[in-house]
């Protein structure tokens, strides 16, 4: 899947999710970079040494939110569709309307957790 067909399908989500008074155009994006900015982080907690200083891991994890702040907007920018946002009698968007979403969602739990399960199990 390519990358700006992800960000396109988790915009799509987020509205379906949001309702229209709380959400901006930019709020997805944001989310978006905000929870790749904490992969990130968990990934680093995990495999990189416990040398490198705690401030440069966060000061990385900034300067990729930053940088993917900037990716998803240029490509939520690019959508020509106006925001569908939901309702409150609206279903949640099941998994097969947009399996990869939810399958990154998942996959971030895991990275989350992750690091507890592996700093408590030694």
């Amino acid at each position: 899947m390519h990358y700006a067909t992800f960000v396109r399908s988790y915009y799509r989500w987020y509205n379906r999710m949001a309702d229209g008074d709380t959400s901006s155009n930019y709020s997805p994006c944001l989310w978006l970079s905000t929870l790749q900015a904490v992969n990130l982080v968990c990934i680093s907690g995990v495999f990189l040494p416990k040398a490198i200083p705690t401030w440069m891991v966060m000061a990385a994890a900034g300067v990729v939110m930053l940088v993917m702040y900037g990716i998803n907007r240029a490509i939520i920018d690019a959508i020509a569709e106006p925001p569908r946002f939901s309702r409150w009698s609206d279903n949640v968007p099941g998994f097969g309307e947009f399996p990869a979403v939810y399958a990154y969602l998942a996959f971030s739990m895991v990275l989350v957790f992750l690091p507890v399960l592996l700093s408590s199990s030694s």
